[in-house]
């Protein structure tokens, strides 16, 4: 997938791992699920970008392939999975981590908040 445009496949992942790191930098570090999630996007995206650029790139092909090792084969239904990476397990685990912290990380962040402000609300100092 995505042989016929390597240039938007590569410039996506560098444009990823820069959009991810500020992401990072802004992410509370008490909110660990998305932390997390974000890391793992990242180090998935970085891991395909380093295949990309460091191998030799076949002939005719301007950047190296990314490489997939990971073969599931069901022979009671002989059906092979699609082969993948350990940077598309990561990838794919962050995203559901994404998924999962939007429905349940804005609810620490409330309690978190609600805690705060009412810290604030009996400090005799404020």
């Amino acid at each position: 997938m995505g042989d016929e445009v390597p240039w938007l496949l590569v410039g996506g992942r560098v444009v990823a791992g820069v959009v991810l790191v500020v992401l990072l930098a802004r992410t509370h570090r008490s909110s660990r699920v998305l932390m997390t999630a974000l890391v793992l996007v990242l180090s998935g995206a970085l891991g395909n970008l380093y295949d990309n650029l460091f191998r030799t790139p076949p002939e005719g092909r301007p950047f190296g392939m990314v490489r997939d090792f990971v073969h599931v084969y069901f022979e009671r239904w002989e059906y092979h999975f699609p082969t993948f990476n350990v940077a598309d397990s990561c990838i794919t685990v962050g995203a559901v981590l994404l998924v999962l912290s939007s429905f349940f990380g804005s609810e620490r962040k409330s309690e978190h908040d609600l805690a705060a402000a009412a810290g604030a609300a009996t400090d005799p100092e404020s």
